[in-house]
């Protein structure tokens, strides 16, 4: 609820660059995420499955300010790596905004291509890669 209420007020601000959209439901979502993800390379498919893979409708405030300068509310996805002092069985996590891959979209063929780029880009971050790297890629 804080995410959503923080999105209202980012659309405040700054109605151009947080316009409304028609999100998809969770279930069209979901079937457009599983058809993207066997759509995917092994080596991608491999890394959601070592990770606590999960679609949400908007980041947590504390994942914005987790990093300094905060991270936009826009985001598409974020990879968030276990925490310091975890045991070796804590997976890291990624995430998908569903809210803010919809907004990002204007047509179906868009989201799609937006959830597969953004699945490689965080995997990418799980297995090593920085935002210049993943950038160098056209990721």
């Amino acid at each position: 609820m804080a995410a959503a209420a923080h999105f209202a007020r980012a659309q405040q601000l700054d109605s151009e660059a947080f316009k409304p959209t028609t999100t998809p439901s969770l279930s069209v979502f979901g079937r457009v995420v599983q058809e993207e993800v066997a759509k995917l390379p092994a080596d991608i498919q491999s890394g959601l499955k070592r990770s606590n893979f999960a679609v949400v409708d908007l980041p947590e405030v504390g994942d914005l300010t987790a990093t300094d300068p905060p991270l936009s509310p826009g985001i598409l996805g974020l990879f968030r790596p276990p925490a310091e002092g975890s045991s070796d069985r804590e997976k890291p996590a990624i995430f998908l905004y569903r809210k803010n891959l919809a907004r990002a979209a204007h047509n179906d063929d868009e989201l799609r291509r937006e959830v597969r780029d953004t699945l490689i880009h965080e995997v990418g971050h799980l297995n090593g890669e920085d935002d210049d790297q993943l950038r160098d890629r056209g990721l």
